[in-house]
């Protein structure tokens, strides 16, 4: 349920990202990313209490990778 709404909120993002690594027809990994202004508020927050305006980030969700 988690992962359904954070990629709903990514698709919703004018400006969020997820690219495919492949290799030839076998996805190998994924990355994913968007404003920080478009993220949770919880990922906003540490930014805003260290007097650093979110506007100015991007936030990386997560990139994976399979070992081989």
């Amino acid at each position: 349920e988690y992962e359904r709404k954070y990629l709903a909120k990514l698709a919703a993002s004018p400006h969020g990202y997820a690219v495919l690594a492949r290799d030839g027809d076998t996805i190998v990994g994924a990355s994913t990313a968007m404003p920080l202004t478009d993220a949770d508020p919880e990922f906003q927050k540490p930014f805003q209490e260290a007097g650093l305006d979110p506007e100015d980030y991007f936030y990386f969700g997560e990139s994976v990778l399979l070992p081989d």
